[in-house]
């Protein structure tokens, strides 16, 4: 069924990070407790490993610290900042 399984509660390694998914009224976690986190999802065709340790996350291009990655090499490349 969708891809989720119901779950009851799980311990979470990151409390702050809470993934839940409602399905017609039901409440369900996921395997892992982070059913609908989709920052994992392969979406760029790029080489970054992700921390989950697959290449090419929807996380390695858009998360805050990716933002600030590529900010980071921009100003070492020579890019002025305000």
């Amino acid at each position: 069924m969708h891809g989720f399984r119901k779950e009851h509660r799980l311990p979470e390694p990151r409390p702050w990070r809470r993934h839940r998914v409602i399905i017609d009224g039901n409440l369900y976690y996921g395997k892992s407790g982070f059913a609908g986190e989709f920052g994992h999802t392969p979406y760029f065709d790029n080489e970054i490993i992700c921390d989950c340790g697959k290449k090419g996350c929807l996380e390695t291009e858009v998360s805050g610290i990716a933002i600030e990655n590529k900010m980071i090499q921009q100003i070492k490349n020579g890019r002025t900042t305000i």
